[in-house]
């Protein structure tokens, strides 16, 4: 596949689906890319030099819940971060942050060297989120940068740092003792977060979704089956009543019977 050479050089990107990923792979490689199938998998990965830094080559895995695959693509993304241990730059979303935490806190447990980006941070600005990026860098001891690859906001410094965190040297894996719901809350402040991240744990809990989903599905079924009735018989009387409306003021100004017959 062309990744050859000193691995200490080679920056693999991981990420949870629609957080920006191949976005910044994008940004950062420009036209400089080559496909090519890893050992053998029918699944390509895209890989490329960064613009500024011949050097290193990025390669963007496939999109993935977690290390535990349960598709072709998630497979080959958990097998490569397994397999070769290369450093990896892990893009998380700025909305669905603890989701994505615990997708960086599982490739912590592969490979002690992992960069945290944090992308979307404009979206997360907009419903009054703030991130602490020093607290997660404290607590999970590798470096955190938030971006925006929509705007370019942040983009600048992650490839800076980016470029001179991949000549480092690769430290020993570090113990997390928190789960990811308590580091978005170590990490994170504003009420909408604290609403859908308590919501996100309720709907997707182990014990919990199975129900909600039954309550929605029988919820569906009464509307489907007789709710739908009610907004029905509402709007027969609204109509029936702005008729008699209408009618009392053409009688009212004594229009022509046949004409107002055509009217109502």
């Amino acid at each position: 596949m062309g990744l050859t050479g000193d691995s200490a050089r080679v920056i693999c990107l991981a990420g949870q689906p629609n957080v920006g990923k191949s976005t910044i792979f994008n940004t950062f490689t420009g036209m400089r890319q080559h496909t090519g199938n890893w050992s053998g998998k029918t699944v390509g990965l895209a890989y490329g030099s960064m613009r500024g830094a011949d050097h290193i080559t990025l390669v963007d895995l496939p999109g993935m819940y977690s290390m535990e695959a349960q598709s072709e693509e998630e497979r080959i993304a958990a097998e490569f971060i397994r397999q070769e241990k290369l450093p990896v730059l892990v893009v998380a979303g700025a909305s669905t942050l603890e989701r994505s935490l615990q997708l960086a806190l599982d490739i912590l447990q592969e490979t002690p060297k992992v960069f945290l980006c944090i992308n979307l941070v404009d979206e997360a600005q907009k419903m009054g989120v703030k991130i602490h990026y020093n607290i997660l860098e404290e607590i999970l001891h590798i470096p955190v940068v938030g971006v925006s690859s929509k705007t370019g906001q942040g983009m600048e410094e992650l490839r800076s740092r980016l470029i001179g965190w991949a000549q480092e040297e690769a430290g020993e894996k570090v113990n997390v003792r928190l789960r990811a719901h308590e580091l978005a809350e170590r990490s994170m402040e504003g009420h909408t977060r604290v609403l859908s991240e308590k919501l996100d744990r309720i709907i997707t809990s182990k014990y919990l979704a199975m129900p909600i989903f039954l309550v929605f599905l029988v919820l569906i079924f009464w509307l489907t089956m007789k709710g739908a009735n009610i907004p029905s018989a509402l709007l027969s009387r609204a109509f029936s009543w702005m008729g008699r409306q209408m009618n009392n003021l053409l009688v009212g100004i004594q229009l022509w019977e046949p004409l107002r017959s055509l009217i109502i």
